[in-house]
């Protein structure tokens, strides 16, 4: 697998997929994709695929090493099940 880490705004990369890390604490908030969450009961424990809009979902418990860590490899676990070849992330630190 190939990492690329650049300044680019997350509209100007061509991918298969978004990986989007949501804050479980937070997971009510995010809108976007509610019905989704809803749809699969989603409260912010794994991943789930929204293969309509190419975004993956990866749940992340906080903001620490071992939580980011965890998080990451789960979201490149389940592009490998998936054989999705490219993915994006954009890097933002905050508390979502």
């Amino acid at each position: 697998m190939k990492l690329e880490f650049n300044t680019k705004k997350i509209e100007q990369i061509k991918a298969d997929v978004e990986i989007s890390f949501v804050l479980e604490k937070n997971i009510k908030k995010i809108t976007k994709a509610k019905e989704l969450f809803n749809l699969y009961n989603f409260k912010g424990d794994g991943t789930i695929f929204d293969a309509q809009n190419k975004i993956l979902y990866v749940s992340i418990k906080e903001i620490d090493y071992e939580s980011i860590r965890l998080a990451f490899f789960t979201a490149l676990k389940t592009i490998n099940k998936l054989n999705i070849k490219t993915a994006k992330s954009p890097c933002i630190i905050y508390d979502c």
